[in-house]
């Protein structure tokens, strides 16, 4: 049976804020409030292309930097930006790579496929895996469930990369909560 009531993402663009968000929850454990996600809103380039219609990022493609600055400010928002270090990695497009840059203190926000931002908050190398915390969740909807994985953290979502999922290049931006 096909879908007939809307989901985030239907009507927005809106997967790069739900990452860096989820980001900082899977680091922190903090939620940013709906009011920090509003301020933040507002002191992000071309904030309206994800709420007002599907376009998402497309005004920040193939530019990392500006990836970069929008991440710090919407984090800066949800969080003392100090205890945040935001590094960007636009050759990586492999899991091992990824698998490098994930740890205690660090996620990865990164693009599946040039269509959908995510957080990596482990990775999964024996099965080529990159366990996210998403928030596209149309297709395990009625069994949603977050499991635990390394770290001490919860992921919602499998991306098992192969021709059709890949991570996009370039994409790849780590965010580390300093101790």
């Amino acid at each position: 049976m096909k879908r007939k009531y809307l989901i985030q993402g239907d009507l927005d663009g809106a997967c790069f804020l739900y990452s860096i968000a989820n980001s900082v929850v899977a680091l922190s454990g903090r939620k940013p409030t709906v009011n920090q996600w509003s301020k933040a809103l507002q002191y992000i380039p071309f904030s309206a292309d994800f709420i007002d219609g599907n376009v998402g990022t497309v005004n920040y493609d193939d530019n990392i930097s500006l990836y970069e600055f929008a991440i710090k400010q919407a984090i800066s928002e949800y969080s003392p930006s100090s205890d945040y270090e935001i590094k960007t990695y636009p050759e990586i497009t492999s899991v091992i790579d990824v698998d490098s840059l994930v740890s205690d203190n660090s996620v990865v926000v990164l693009n599946i496929s040039g269509d959908h931002w995510v957080c990596v908050v482990s990775v999964d190398l024996e099965n080529n895996r990159l366990l996210t915390a998403c928030s596209d969740i149309t297709d395990v909807i009625y069994d949603y469930v977050e499991k635990p994985c390394d770290f001490n953290r919860l992921y919602n979502r499998e991306y098992n990369l192969n021709e059709e999922d890949r991570i996009h290049e370039p994409s790849v931006i780590q965010i580390i909560l300093k101790e």
